[in-house]
């Protein structure tokens, strides 16, 4: 049987016109997705590129709305524009019998517990995290969270009145396998000014799994959402600060930026977590109208007028 003919593959140069729109394109495209076509493509439907592209401009036009309604006081923060998180001592005052009532809430209350990713209800053996349900925590958050000066440092950051999207408390483990959702790095990938409070109800040091930001990260990140998809960092992260704190303590930053909620070798670690963005009304009377998200609910909607943690 002979030998099969070796083929020459020849790829011949693109008309310069048409090679200088590829790299148009190409510079287009990652100015707008920070990626190449290919790996956002992997990850995207071009419907879902469509979709991200109205978002980003309803949420821009939104926020520009809710500047101008806004008569309160400005103060851009440094931090939070620069670094992406600003940590504040003693943010909040939380009395010891409602620490204790937590507590005793998160052994044997309504909870929701999380084994990698997945919801149960009650505090389950061996689970990641247990959540308190939205009954529990909201007297806590309108009596004391939404009083706080946390919100107020973020409305004058952004010139504009801040929502409640979602609020959540819950209980970490120690020594509990921890290479799955808010434990590994990540951004959460959604629009533009979105930001969390994150609240220590213990004390957390460095081996209590304590909260880590990667500063200056969140300026990565082009406003375009992930539809409930979050963006893992898998490469080394090396540069990053992580917060120790005591009960009251609080961090809070841009969910655009690199971040992750450490595994504890130590304590249980308690934290309360609040979601806001821009609104065009004060954010008590959004809360009176709507609520809040919480555990198990969505905290992303393509349209920003509504509540969308609300069925309809």
């Amino acid at each position: 049987m002979g030998r099969a003919p070796e083929v020459a593959v020849v790829r011949g140069r693109p008309e310069p016109r048409r090679e200088a729109m590829y790299t148009v394109g190409r510079k287009v495209f990652r100015s707008l997705f920070g990626r190449t076509a290919g790996t956002y493509l992997r990850e995207h439907s071009l419907v879902d590129l469509a979709s991200a592209l109205l978002v980003r401009r309803r949420w821009r036009a939104y926020y520009e709305q809710a500047k101008r309604v806004y008569a309160g006081g400005t103060a851009p923060n440094w931090a939070l524009a620069d670094e992406g998180v600003l940590f504040v001592r003693q943010a909040v005052h939380v009395p010891p019998g409602m620490l204790a009532a937590i507590h005793r809430q998160l052994e044997d209350g309504d909870c929701v517990s999380f084994v990698s990713g997945n919801g149960r209800d009650g505090v389950q053996e061996g689970c990641e995290k247990v959540f308190l349900k939205k009954a529990a925590i909201r007297e806590l958050i309108a009596g004391l969270f939404m009083e706080s000066g946390c919100l107020r440092i973020i409305e004058r950051h952004l010139s504009c009145h801040v929502r409640i999207v979602n609020a959540s408390l819950y209980k970490t483990f120690p020594n509990i396998r921890t290479d799955f959702g808010g434990f590994v790095w990540h951004r959460d990938r959604l629009t533009e000014h979105s930001y969390k409070i994150l609240t220590y109800l213990t004390d957390v040091g460095p081996g209590d799994g304590p909260f880590a930001y990667v500063p200056g990260s969140h300026r990565g990140h082009t406003g375009l959402p992930g539809f409930g998809r979050t963006e893992p960092k898998d490469d080394g992260v090396t540069r990053f600060v992580e917060y120790y704190g005591a009960p009251g303590d609080a961090i809070l930053f841009d969910v655009n930026g690199y971040h992750r909620g450490g595994g504890s070798v130590g304590r249980q670690r308690i934290v309360v977590s609040i979601h806001v963005q821009p609104s065009k009304i004060p954010c008590r009377a959004h809360y009176d109208l709507h609520g809040f998200g919480s555990v198990g609910e969505e905290e992303y909607g393509r349209d920003p007028d509504k509540a969308w943690w609300r069925v309809g």
